[in-house]
This record gives C-alpha cells, sequence and structure tokens, in this order.
C-alpha cells in the first residue's frame, strides 16, 4: 500500500488567505498537506524548514500573486528537483508574472471568489496523481 500522496502550498504571508482554499481542493482528491511550523521565525532555520518541506512534497502548489523573491527561489527548488508543480496566480497579477516563467500553465482565480481555482484544482490533481502511481 502506497502512502498517500503529500503536497506542499507556497505563499507569500501577504497572500495566505489563498492557503485554505488550495488544502480544501487537495484534501477533497485524498492529498495531505505538509504543515509548517509558521511559529519558525525567519531565517536560516525557516529556510531549512522550507527546503525539507519541499524534498518530502510529492506536489507543490505555489502562489504567484505578489512579486515575492522566496517563493520566486521556493519555486525554481521545486523545480531544481523537478517535483510537479501547480502554478496559481490572482488575475490581478498576470501583467506581473516573470518573462522566465510565461511558458509556464497557470490557474489564475478571483482573489475575491476563489471558487474556479478549487474546481481547476481539482482537474488538474487527477494527471499528477496519475504520475506518482505509474
Amino acid at each position: 500500500m502506497t502512502s498517500p500522496m503529500q503536497a506542499l502550498v507556497l505563499s507569500s504571508f501577504e497572500n495566505r488567505k489563498i492557503v485554505p482554499v488550495v488544502k480544501a481542493a487537495l484534501a477533497d482528491s485524498g492529498i495531505e498537506t505538509i504543515s509548517l511550523d509558521e511559529a519558525i521565525l525567519p531565517g536560516a532555520m525557516w529556510a531549512s524548514a522550507i527546503s525539507d518541506a519541499i524534498h518530502r512534497a510529492d506536489l507543490v502548489v505555489v502562489d504567484l500573486s505578489t512579486e515575492n523573491p522566496n517563493i520566486m527561489y521556493e519555486l525554481g527548488f521545486a523545480h531544481a528537483l523537478r517535483k510537479p508543480t501547480i502554478i496559481v496566480a490572482s488575475r490581478d497579477s498576470i501583467s506581473k508574472i516573470p518573462s522566465d516563467l510565461a511558458g509556464f500553465s497557470y490557474l489564475f482565480y478571483n482573489p475575491q471568489d476563489p471558487v474556479d481555482l478549487v474546481r481547476e484544482l481539482r482537474a488538474w490533481i487527477p494527471s499528477l496523481t496519475a504520475r506518482r502511481a505509474s
């Protein structure tokens, strides 16, 4: 019996309101979410905790709605490890997406009503879980 798939949700501190929405969609698909102890202060311990969580994750969901260099670094680290990623961003931030990331697929959501994001995540997740099973 295989262990449940684990996902890590990365978002800037300014945009944490989307995290419960993403976690709910993942849970509906039987995917556990890796939780980080948010009591850890920023710095080396936090960076180590994030790196360890990315290593453990089977899937990484990254919100690029804010121009946060830490989130960009974490996405790059996940890509370097060849982790499956789902990149989400608010519709307000489309013009802020860096050109180096323009070729990737995104799920854009309405920040005032993220219901569409839940539906789109549920549609994408089966293809990612099928990759793990094969």
